[in-house]
């Protein structure tokens, strides 16, 4: 695969979708979003401790309160009230869209990620040594 080069807009557009997805509580605060519409903090709370994401939920709310709700509403993906708590999908969220598929999809599926000493693949079921 043939590397472009791009600009540091580029770069830093990249950067910043990524950061925004690198944790599991946001990826799957935008899963939730996106599949059922708009919800307040303490039931993203409560499916986050339901799916395994998260196990303490007095934790999980507080964490969402300080840092990842605020995060995602800073980079203009979601709507967030912090006095009613209710939080929904802001129309710049398209521009993570094709990164959450992905991330998704292997989250779903149970990929696990496989490095062979110099490369990473994804195997499924496969146990990483």
């Amino acid at each position: 695969m043939e590397r472009g080069n791009c600009g540091p807009e580029v770069h830093d557009r990249l950067d910043a979708s990524f950061g925004l997805l690198a944790h599991a509580h946001r990826r799957s605060v935008l899963y939730a979003l996106r599949e059922d519409g708009p919800k307040t903090r303490d039931e993203l709370a409560d499916e986050l401790v339901a799916t395994g994401v998260a196990d303490d939920r007095d934790r999980t709310v507080a964490s969402l309160f300080h840092t990842h709700l605020p995060k995602l509403d800073d980079a203009g993906v979601v709507e967030y009230d912090r006095d009613d708590g209710v939080v929904s999908l802001a129309p710049d969220v398209e521009r993570l869209e094709p990164y959450l598929d992905i991330a998704a999809h292997h989250e779903a599926d149970g990929y696990e990620w496989i490095s062979n000493g110099e490369n990473w693949s994804a195997g499924i079921g496969r146990e990483v040594q």
